[in-house]
């Protein structure tokens, strides 16, 4: 099996890596992702450095680093071959943490060691947790999961493609190309147009990353999902999430102060085709961008139903994909320049917070190294500002909700709230009394 030597950046890859620089300058975090898959059976470090050593893509992907050029070149990762795999390290877990806080917001130095690193904890039930960490520029979540059951399956023959180019604007003229990149400028400066309801209001130097965990059972989840479709989202219920989440939001702003602007959440869409699992490599993600109107905040119905209509004139006039010729285009722009360009619309203010809804990826995760899967679940890299984001996943059918935040944006006891208002309003439970948005 032979694997490239050179890959160049996507635009997206390269967007996620500016934004990588947006976010050390800001708060000293990094676009850093983490998946965390929990083993029933216990698998000892040593094992799995075996398990590793056999395998071609893995010592591939790990001797990957950043290369960057002269300005308006494209940047790349550059196979090395003289340089080994990364230590697999055991850590120990307290008795009040999810992971070891030192795994916690983790960099990575790309240009000089791996993008793609595993670490284990040993947990008190005699299973094992393994986490996943790789740099966002590397690959998404989508992409990393099909990594990581491909080293972890039984049968290796079934092997994923590897790179994803994304050229689908490869046959366009520089012309065409150029007059969508200008009309996704206009409606993206029309979209993120000041105010914007944000909880972020000032960043404390070195403010650390936290995450919040919320599970649903299999019941609750079938509930929420007949719950979206009586709401109006139909097979949207991304929309329906999205809506909560949205209020949600707002009901916290809203204890604080009276609501200025509307909420504008800029949403990755799969570009993956329809039953493909797509490549590995390369951020197969383009964006939407919704602007939800502070008055349609008061009514979860409305909130819903003016999502699903923005989602389908989204698709129906093709935003995801003019915006990713627009990326593909400006790829080549250096980064000082490039990273003025993001944030002058808004002054560095990206979204009201970040939102994702990854469906049911997760459910062929039900062996990994021979070991039955007990958990999966992804801990979100976290921008600020706006300083909080929700990743929605299924694992096994039950709902999921990881919340990335800042104590410098949301306080424990906001948090406390917030979670109250999210499970409140996705399971219809004391709406009037939980979320009343004016």
């Amino acid at each position: 099996m032979s694997f490239p030597e050179q890959i160049p950046f996507n635009g997206v890859d390269y967007f996620l890596y500016q934004l990588d620089r947006m976010m050390y300058q800001s708060s000293g975090n990094r676009n850093i992702c983490t998946f965390v898959v929990e083993l029933e059976n216990s698998l000892e470090s040593q094992q799995l450095q075996q398990i590793l050593a056999d395998s071609p893509a893995y010592r591939w992907i790990t001797s990957l680093r950043i290369q960057q050029g002269l300005p308006f070149t494209l940047v790349r990762w550059c196979s090395d071959p003289d340089v080994g795999c990364p230590e697999i390290l055991e850590h120990q877990l307290s008795e009040k943490s999810d992971l070891p806080d030192q795994l916690i917001g983790q960099s990575l130095d790309i240009g000089k060691e791996s993008p793609f690193k595993i670490d284990i904890v040993q947990t008190k039930e005699q299973g094992t947790r393994l986490i996943f960490t790789w740099h966002h520029a590397l690959m998404d979540a989508h992409g990393a999961e099909r990594f990581i059951h491909s080293l972890g399956a039984a049968d290796k023959t079934n092997q994923p493609d590897w790179v994803c180019t994304m050229a689908a604007d490869d046959q366009m003229s520089l012309r065409q190309k150029a007059m969508f990149a200008h009309q996704m400028k206009k409606t993206l400066y029309e979209t993120s147009k000041l105010p914007l309801l944000s909880l972020y209001k000032t960043q404390r130097p070195g403010s650390k990353v936290s995450y919040r965990l919320e599970y649903f059972s299999k019941q609750e989840t079938e509930y929420i999902a007949l719950r979206s479709r009586e709401q109006g989202a139909g097979f949207l219920s991304s929309a329906f999430h999205l809506a909560v989440t949205a209020r949600t939001v707002a009901s916290i702003q809203q204890q604080r102060e009276p609501l200025v602007g509307d909420i504008m959440v800029p949403v990755p869409q799969d570009r993956r085709k329809r039953g493909s699992a797509g490549a590995v490599l390369g951020n197969q993600a383009t964006f939407i961008f919704h602007r939800i109107p502070q008055a349609a905040l008061a009514n979860l119905g409305q909130c819903t139903a003016e999502l699903v209509k923005q989602m389908v004139t989204f698709i129906r006039s093709d935003i995801p994909g003019n915006y990713l010729i627009m990326m593909n285009m400006i790829k080549r722009v250096p980064g000082p320049l490039y990273r003025y360009l993001m944030k002058s619309p808004t002054g560095g203010l990206m979204g009201s917070f970040f939102y994702s809804d990854t469906g049911d990826t997760l459910q062929d995760y039900t062996k990994l190294f021979s070991r039955k899967v007990h958990g999966a679940v992804h801990y979100p890299p976290n921008t600020c500002p706006p300083g909080i984001t929700f990743i929605y996943t299924r694992f096994h059918g039950a709902l999921q909700i990881s919340i990335g935040y800042m104590e410098s944006v949301i306080n424990s006891t906001e948090l406390d709230l917030l979670v109250k208002h999210l499970r409140a309003d996705l399971l219809g439970t004391n709406i009037d009394s939980a979320l009343n948005i004016n």
